[in-house]
Protein backbone atom coordinates (compact mmCIF):
# COMPACT_ATOMS: atom_id res chain seq x y z
CA UNK A 1 0.00 0.00 0.00
CA UNK A 2 1.23 2.69 -0.89
CA UNK A 3 1.47 6.38 0.89
CA UNK A 4 0.41 9.52 -1.14
CA UNK A 5 3.15 12.39 -0.91
CA UNK A 6 2.33 15.18 1.50
CA UNK A 7 4.30 17.84 2.71
CA UNK A 8 2.52 18.66 6.23
CA UNK A 9 3.46 19.00 9.96
CA UNK A 10 3.79 15.22 11.19
CA UNK A 11 3.53 14.02 7.36
CA UNK A 12 6.90 13.04 5.49
CA UNK A 13 7.48 13.43 1.67
CA UNK A 14 9.52 10.25 0.15
CA UNK A 15 13.29 11.37 0.63
CA UNK A 16 13.04 13.40 3.61
CA UNK A 17 14.49 10.48 6.32
CA UNK A 18 17.45 9.65 3.60
CA UNK A 19 18.04 13.12 3.38
CA UNK A 20 17.95 13.96 7.23
CA UNK A 21 20.31 10.54 7.57
CA UNK A 22 23.02 11.27 4.85
CA UNK A 23 26.19 13.16 6.23
CA UNK A 24 26.42 15.66 3.52
CA UNK A 25 22.39 17.00 4.52
CA UNK A 26 24.20 17.19 8.16
CA UNK A 27 27.30 18.88 6.90
CA UNK A 28 25.57 21.51 5.17
CA UNK A 29 23.03 21.99 8.01
CA UNK A 30 25.98 22.25 10.28
CA UNK A 31 27.22 25.03 8.23
CA UNK A 32 24.12 27.43 8.35
CA UNK A 33 24.26 26.96 11.84
CA UNK A 34 28.04 28.33 11.99
CA UNK A 35 27.23 31.36 9.32
CA UNK A 36 23.88 31.73 11.41
CA UNK A 37 25.91 32.80 14.43
CA UNK A 38 25.32 33.06 17.89
CA UNK A 39 22.82 35.44 19.62
CA UNK A 40 24.64 38.62 21.47
CA UNK A 41 23.59 38.67 24.80
CA UNK A 42 21.95 42.32 24.77
CA UNK A 43 19.84 40.80 21.78
CA UNK A 44 18.34 37.64 24.10
CA UNK A 45 15.58 39.23 25.97
CA UNK A 46 14.32 40.55 22.51
CA UNK A 47 14.70 37.13 20.74
CA UNK A 48 12.72 35.85 23.44
CA UNK A 49 10.04 38.08 24.13
CA UNK A 50 9.07 38.32 20.30
CA UNK A 51 7.37 34.82 21.44
CA UNK A 52 7.39 34.20 25.03
CA UNK A 53 5.84 36.12 28.41
CA UNK A 54 8.88 37.14 30.31
CA UNK A 55 8.16 37.60 33.83
CA UNK A 56 11.27 36.55 35.12
CA UNK A 57 14.69 38.14 36.15
CA UNK A 58 16.26 40.31 33.56
CA UNK A 59 19.36 38.46 33.10
CA UNK A 60 21.33 36.22 30.77
CA UNK A 61 23.09 33.50 32.15
CA UNK A 62 26.68 32.57 30.64
CA UNK A 63 27.48 29.47 31.24
CA UNK A 64 30.97 29.36 30.67
CA UNK A 65 32.25 32.20 33.21
CA UNK A 66 29.45 31.12 36.20
CA UNK A 67 31.17 29.56 38.76
CA UNK A 68 30.22 27.49 41.79
CA UNK A 69 27.70 29.77 43.96
CA UNK A 70 28.26 32.84 41.57
CA UNK A 71 25.90 33.37 38.47
CA UNK A 72 27.59 35.90 35.90
CA UNK A 73 25.47 38.06 34.17
CA UNK A 74 26.05 38.53 30.02
CA UNK A 75 23.63 41.60 29.66
CA UNK A 76 25.80 44.02 32.09
CA UNK A 77 29.52 41.46 32.77
CA UNK A 78 28.76 41.57 36.55
CA UNK A 79 28.93 38.13 38.93
CA UNK A 80 26.22 37.86 41.52
CA UNK A 81 25.85 35.37 44.44
CA UNK A 82 23.02 32.85 43.16
CA UNK A 83 20.74 32.81 46.05
CA UNK A 84 18.27 31.19 43.81
CA UNK A 85 19.85 28.39 42.61
CA UNK A 86 17.04 27.68 39.67
CA UNK A 87 14.29 26.79 42.62
CA UNK A 88 16.85 24.91 44.45
CA UNK A 89 17.56 22.57 41.57
CA UNK A 90 20.86 22.94 41.43
CA UNK A 91 22.80 22.56 44.67
CA UNK A 92 26.44 21.94 43.31
CA UNK A 93 26.60 25.26 41.87
CA UNK A 94 28.22 26.18 38.33
CA UNK A 95 30.83 24.02 36.42
CA UNK A 96 31.65 21.87 39.14
CA UNK A 97 34.74 19.80 38.19
CA UNK A 98 33.54 16.56 38.44
CA UNK A 99 31.69 17.48 34.65
CA UNK A 100 35.29 17.96 33.51
CA UNK A 101 35.96 14.09 33.94
CA UNK A 102 35.95 12.78 30.08
CA UNK A 103 33.52 9.63 31.33
CA UNK A 104 31.07 11.64 33.03
CA UNK A 105 30.98 14.12 29.84
CA UNK A 106 30.52 10.81 27.84
CA UNK A 107 27.24 9.70 30.12
CA UNK A 108 26.12 12.80 29.86
CA UNK A 109 26.21 12.82 26.17
CA UNK A 110 24.38 9.65 25.92
CA UNK A 111 21.67 10.11 28.35
CA UNK A 112 21.36 13.32 25.86
CA UNK A 113 20.72 12.18 22.99
CA UNK A 114 18.22 9.46 24.04
CA UNK A 115 15.45 9.89 26.36
CA UNK A 116 14.83 6.66 27.54
CA UNK A 117 11.37 5.69 29.67
CA UNK A 118 12.86 4.41 32.53
CA UNK A 119 9.39 3.51 33.71
CA UNK A 120 9.20 0.98 30.74
CA UNK A 121 12.38 -0.09 29.34
CA UNK A 122 15.47 -0.33 30.97
CA UNK A 123 19.47 0.23 31.21
CA UNK A 124 22.48 -0.56 32.93
CA UNK A 125 22.82 3.37 32.96
CA UNK A 126 19.12 3.65 35.30
CA UNK A 127 20.79 0.29 37.40
CA UNK A 128 24.17 2.34 37.85
CA UNK A 129 21.76 5.47 38.94
CA UNK A 130 19.65 3.62 41.36
CA UNK A 131 22.34 1.82 42.93
CA UNK A 132 24.33 5.38 43.45
CA UNK A 133 21.46 6.87 44.19
CA UNK A 134 21.12 4.11 47.15
CA UNK A 135 24.51 4.26 48.27
CA UNK A 136 24.47 7.78 48.49
CA UNK A 137 21.06 9.17 49.63
CA UNK A 138 19.40 6.12 51.05
CA UNK A 139 17.69 6.48 54.31
CA UNK A 140 16.56 3.46 55.39
CA UNK A 141 14.26 1.82 55.75
CA UNK A 142 12.76 4.00 52.86
CA UNK A 143 14.60 1.66 50.62
CA UNK A 144 11.60 1.96 47.76
CA UNK A 145 11.79 4.74 45.04
CA UNK A 146 9.55 6.49 42.18
CA UNK A 147 11.93 8.68 40.20
CA UNK A 148 10.11 11.55 38.54
CA UNK A 149 10.58 14.76 36.66
CA UNK A 150 9.88 17.78 38.75
CA UNK A 151 9.06 18.96 42.36
CA UNK A 152 5.27 19.04 41.53
CA UNK A 153 4.89 15.67 39.77
CA UNK A 154 6.51 14.51 42.63
CA UNK A 155 4.11 16.11 45.60
CA UNK A 156 1.63 14.43 42.81
CA UNK A 157 2.56 10.54 42.92
CA UNK A 158 2.78 11.22 47.02
CA UNK A 159 -0.75 12.38 46.89
CA UNK A 160 -1.99 9.45 44.75
CA UNK A 161 -0.42 6.71 46.99
CA UNK A 162 -1.73 8.59 50.25
CA UNK A 163 -5.17 8.35 48.66
CA UNK A 164 -4.72 4.96 47.18
CA UNK A 165 -3.34 3.31 50.41
CA UNK A 166 -6.57 5.03 52.25
CA UNK A 167 -9.36 4.81 50.10
CA UNK A 168 -8.64 1.28 49.68
CA UNK A 169 -8.36 0.42 53.79
CA UNK A 170 -11.83 2.51 53.84
CA UNK A 171 -13.85 0.54 50.98
CA UNK A 172 -12.20 -3.06 53.01
CA UNK A 173 -13.83 -1.30 56.09
CA UNK A 174 -16.93 -0.55 54.42
CA UNK A 175 -16.93 3.13 54.42
CA UNK A 176 -16.85 3.56 50.86
CA UNK A 177 -14.64 5.66 47.97
CA UNK A 178 -13.77 8.14 51.18
CA UNK A 179 -10.20 9.40 52.31
CA UNK A 180 -8.86 11.70 49.67
CA UNK A 181 -8.48 15.24 51.61
CA UNK A 182 -5.08 16.01 52.60
CA UNK A 183 -3.88 18.16 55.75
CA UNK A 184 -1.43 21.28 55.24
CA UNK A 185 -0.08 24.20 56.64
CA UNK A 186 -0.03 28.23 56.13
CA UNK A 187 3.04 29.47 54.07
CA UNK A 188 3.33 26.04 52.11
CA UNK A 189 4.65 25.63 48.50
CA UNK A 190 3.91 22.26 47.01
CA UNK A 191 3.59 23.44 43.46
CA UNK A 192 1.24 24.90 41.23
CA UNK A 193 -0.72 21.69 39.20
CA UNK A 194 -3.63 19.59 39.60
CA UNK A 195 -4.00 18.77 43.46
CA UNK A 196 -0.74 20.59 44.60
CA UNK A 197 -2.82 24.00 43.74
CA UNK A 198 -5.14 22.80 46.63
CA UNK A 199 -1.80 22.57 49.09
CA UNK A 200 0.27 25.85 47.71
CA UNK A 201 -0.65 29.11 49.53
CA UNK A 202 2.19 31.92 49.68
CA UNK A 203 1.52 34.02 46.58
CA UNK A 204 -2.51 34.82 45.59
CA UNK A 205 -1.71 34.61 42.15
CA UNK A 206 -0.84 31.45 41.89
CA UNK A 207 -3.96 29.93 42.91
CA UNK A 208 -6.73 31.98 43.11
CA UNK A 209 -8.41 31.81 40.12
CA UNK A 210 -8.23 28.15 39.85
CA UNK A 211 -9.73 25.29 41.23
CA UNK A 212 -8.88 23.43 44.56
CA UNK A 213 -10.23 21.37 46.86
CA UNK A 214 -11.31 22.59 50.64
CA UNK A 215 -8.84 20.26 52.13
CA UNK A 216 -7.89 21.55 55.69
CA UNK A 217 -5.36 24.30 56.58
CA UNK A 218 -3.90 24.60 59.50
CA UNK A 219 -1.10 27.46 61.39
CA UNK A 220 2.33 27.34 60.62
CA UNK A 221 4.89 26.96 64.00
CA UNK A 222 7.64 27.41 62.61
CA UNK A 223 10.41 29.26 64.30
CA UNK A 224 10.39 32.89 64.95
CA UNK A 225 14.02 34.18 64.19
CA UNK A 226 13.48 37.70 64.83
CA UNK A 227 12.57 37.18 68.39
CA UNK A 228 15.43 37.37 70.96
CA UNK A 229 16.50 33.90 71.77
CA UNK A 230 16.16 33.90 75.18
CA UNK A 231 11.98 34.20 73.64
CA UNK A 232 12.02 32.07 70.65
CA UNK A 233 11.75 28.46 72.40
CA UNK A 234 8.46 29.59 74.46
CA UNK A 235 7.34 31.35 71.37
CA UNK A 236 7.14 28.36 69.06
CA UNK A 237 6.47 25.43 71.48
CA UNK A 238 3.20 27.92 72.02
CA UNK A 239 2.69 27.94 68.42
CA UNK A 240 3.13 24.09 67.84
CA UNK A 241 0.32 23.48 70.79
CA UNK A 242 -2.05 25.78 68.83
CA UNK A 243 -1.64 24.29 65.86
CA UNK A 244 -1.95 20.85 66.98
CA UNK A 245 -5.29 21.72 68.70
CA UNK A 246 -6.43 22.73 65.19
CA UNK A 247 -4.87 19.11 63.74
CA UNK A 248 -6.88 17.28 66.34
CA UNK A 249 -10.04 19.32 64.99
CA UNK A 250 -9.55 18.63 61.92
CA UNK A 251 -9.00 14.73 62.28
CA UNK A 252 -12.52 14.62 64.84
CA UNK A 253 -14.50 16.19 62.15
CA UNK A 254 -13.13 14.98 58.88
CA UNK A 255 -11.79 11.53 60.74
CA UNK A 256 -11.51 8.57 57.89
CA UNK A 257 -11.93 11.59 54.91
CA UNK A 258 -8.15 12.91 55.69
CA UNK A 259 -5.27 10.37 54.09
CA UNK A 260 -2.11 12.43 54.91
CA UNK A 261 -0.29 15.31 56.60
CA UNK A 262 2.27 17.10 54.19
CA UNK A 263 5.00 19.42 55.14
CA UNK A 264 8.13 20.87 54.31
CA UNK A 265 10.83 20.52 57.15
CA UNK A 266 12.20 23.80 55.83
CA UNK A 267 9.23 26.09 54.05
CA UNK A 268 11.29 27.66 50.89
CA UNK A 269 8.88 29.83 49.01
CA UNK A 270 6.40 30.75 52.62
CA UNK A 271 9.66 32.53 54.08
CA UNK A 272 12.41 29.91 54.58
CA UNK A 273 10.59 28.82 57.48
CA UNK A 274 12.38 26.41 59.95
CA UNK A 275 10.74 23.99 62.56
CA UNK A 276 11.71 21.97 65.44
CA UNK A 277 12.57 18.67 65.16
CA UNK A 278 10.43 17.93 67.86
CA UNK A 279 7.49 19.08 65.98
CA UNK A 280 7.83 16.94 63.05
CA UNK A 281 8.25 13.93 65.12
CA UNK A 282 5.07 15.63 66.86
CA UNK A 283 3.48 14.93 63.80
CA UNK A 284 4.52 11.22 62.88
CA UNK A 285 2.92 10.18 66.36
CA UNK A 286 -0.28 12.06 65.20
CA UNK A 287 0.10 10.10 61.93
CA UNK A 288 0.55 6.74 63.77
CA UNK A 289 -2.27 7.16 66.36
CA UNK A 290 -4.87 8.55 63.47
CA UNK A 291 -3.87 6.03 60.98
CA UNK A 292 -2.70 8.80 58.46
CA UNK A 293 0.27 8.80 56.11
CA UNK A 294 2.96 11.32 56.95
CA UNK A 295 4.54 13.47 53.48
CA UNK A 296 7.84 15.14 53.71
CA UNK A 297 8.32 17.50 51.09
CA UNK A 298 11.91 18.28 50.41
CA UNK A 299 11.65 18.81 46.97
CA UNK A 300 13.95 22.10 47.88
CA UNK A 301 15.53 21.07 50.93
CA UNK A 302 16.71 17.32 50.46
CA UNK A 303 19.34 15.91 48.58
CA UNK A 304 22.54 17.55 50.24
CA UNK A 305 20.88 21.09 50.15
CA UNK A 306 21.06 21.88 53.90
CA UNK A 307 24.32 19.94 54.67
CA UNK A 308 22.72 16.97 55.51
CA UNK A 309 21.17 14.40 52.88
CA UNK A 310 17.70 14.82 54.27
Amino acid sequence: MSIPPVSAIGRIRPGELTEAASPLSRATRSEKSRNRGTISPSTVLDTIERHVLLDGFRIVVDLEKSRGSYLYNAVDDRRLIDLYGFFGSMPVGFNHPHFDDPQVQRDLLRAAKVKIANSDVYSDGYAEFVATFERVMGLPPLGRYLFIEGGALAVENCLKAAMDWKVRKNVAAGHGERGTQVLHFRHAFHGRSGYTMSLTNTDPRKTDLFAKFDWPRVSCPHIDFSLPASQREADVIEREKQAEREIHQFIEQRNIDICAIIIEPIQGEGGDNHFRGEWLQKLRRICDESDILLIFDEVQCGMGATGRNW
